[in-house]
């Protein structure tokens, strides 16, 4: 009997050992594990693995809506980069102007799993009332409302009007090329993957002014 426990002793040992070894080299390391184990959650926070697909599926949602379409490559793509942009977007505030918000819906919830606060407007008008109420690190706009097909343009010139320095994104379902691109708009695009892209782009370098 006596010779069972002392066997089972010896087999715990090794075990044992390797417990009081990685806690002493925790408490020895800690200083430079902590920042780490921080960076690594605030990564996690928005798609981890089992949101990852849920990510996926809004942006091909969001692509159908709004009759494009992204691949599945581009979706890990798009989804994958929200993950590790997480500190950087967390907290930022972004304004989307659009008549047919609905079309946008599987996008604007995607930005908020990100860490965005999204607002919605519905003109011109709504639009540039919240502008003057709110800061805001970026702004959507869609390229016509209502039948008007320089939407985008009126808000861009009253925006600069009232001296509000805003990164704009015009997302539109069609772009001609031969219209040029007004040199305050940050980023055009037609396609989903291509609009959450830009937005992490602006977002990055606001983080970065910042210091953040």
């Amino acid at each position: 009997m006596w010779q069972d426990v002392i066997v089972k002793v010896i087999e715990t040992i090794p075990s044992m050992a390797w417990v009081l070894l990685a806690t002493v080299a925790f408490f020895a390391l800690r200083s430079e594990i902590l920042p780490v184990l921080r960076r690594t959650k605030s990564f996690s926070f928005p798609f981890g693995t089992a949101h990852f697909s849920e990510g996926i599926e809004l942006i091909q949602e969001g692509a159908a809506r709004t009759g494009t379409s992204v691949s599945p490559r581009q979706s890990r793509a798009v989804v994958s980069r929200l993950d590790h942009a997480a500190e950087a977007l967390e907290g930022g505030r972004l304004l989307w102007v659009d008549d047919l918000p609905g079309n946008n819906r599987p996008i604007v919830e995607l930005l908020q799993r990100g860490g965005l606060s999204v607002d919605l407007a519905l003109n011109t008008a709504e639009g540039l009332t919240l502008l003057q109420r709110h800061h805001y690190d970026v702004v959507i706009t869609d390229l016509r409302r209502d039948d008007d097909p320089q939407a985008d343009m009126r808000l861009i010139k009253e925006m600069s009007r009232l001296e509000i320095g805003v990164p704009i994104l015009v997302f539109t379902g069609s772009f001609d090329p031969m219209r040029g691109v007004h040199p305050e708009i940050f980023g055009y695009t037609t396609d989903v993957d291509g609009l959450v892209h830009y937005v992490i782009d602006v977002m990055e370098r606001v983080r970065f002014r910042k210091g953040i």
